[in-house]
């Protein structure tokens, strides 16, 4: 279980993050939906410890994690799989070397072989086999992201974090990107947390919604009672439109 407790984070005097209340049952599919800057992927970042809040507390099954040495976090980190928005592949590393590259790091005991079998394996389970060879720029942007989901999966992890997988994607893709999501959780028996604002994806890889607006959250809950919400924010940010209270927290 994750569980953020009264979360408070700013940058430069500017207040992010104000007093965030989360907690993610194992798992569950949470989509945190929000539009750009209201905090999203820092909210992330504080979950997997690549941020320290200013105040406030971030707990996993019990450790609470924002306390940690860098060294005691190596441990934690090992259970968690983060998939960035730009896949962040080493341009330098082929596809099987930049799947590789987090088992070479934190499992020195594989073999040669057990690296090379458990690469394809997990290339295989994102539906892209046989590209191992190829080097980064030769790969579309979905298929960018989905050799960053198998390194993310590389560690057999019990929490996988998903950031905008599918921003700036082409429809088809998005809904590959959306049922391989789906389907990893469903497989690997793992937690999985996504930010996006794309609505259809939300829908579709969601067990539970929360809406973070200029960082707090609004609501959260399960999938349909989420969608029927009355929240006059939630409202607004699935039905689009211009004017409304979010709107008027952004202009102040």
């Amino acid at each position: 279980m994750i569980e953020i407790k009264q979360l408070c984070k700013s940058f430069s005097g500017k207040q992010v993050l104000k007093g965030v209340n989360l907690k993610v049952e194992r798992g569950q599919s949470l989509v945190i939906l929000g539009g750009s800057g209201t905090g999203k992927s820092v909210l992330l970042r504080h979950m997997v410890a690549l941020l320290r809040p200013d105040s406030g507390e971030v707990w996993i099954d019990g450790t609470r994690i924002d306390q940690l040495s860098e060294k005691e976090l190596q441990v934690i980190r090992h259970r968690f799989g983060y998939a960035f928005q730009d896949a962040a592949l080493f341009d330098s590393m082929n596809v099987f070397e930049n799947v590789a590259f987090p088992l070479r790091r934190h499992r020195r005991g594989m073999s040669k072989k057990q690296i090379t079998d458990r690469v394809h394996e997990c290339l295989s389970t994102v539906g892209m086999p046989g590209v191992a060879d190829l080097m980064p720029n030769e790969l579309s942007g979905g298929m960018r992201r989905r050799v960053g989901f198998a390194r993310a999966i590389a560690l057999k992890p019990e929490i996988l974090f998903f950031d905008e997988p599918t921003s700036g994607l082409d429809p088809v893709m998005t809904s590959i990107l959306n049922e391989v999501i789906v389907n990893l959780r469903e497989n690997l028996h793992a937690t999985t947390i996504t930010i996006t604002h794309d609505l259809s994806s939300a829908g579709k890889i969601a067990t539970h919604l929360a809406l973070l607006v200029s960082g707090v959250i609004i609501e959260y809950g399960e999938k349909d009672p989420f969608f029927q919400s009355r929240n006059a924010m939630v409202r607004q940010f699935l039905d689009g439109r211009p004017e409304g209270p979010i709107t008027q927290t952004l202009i102040k």
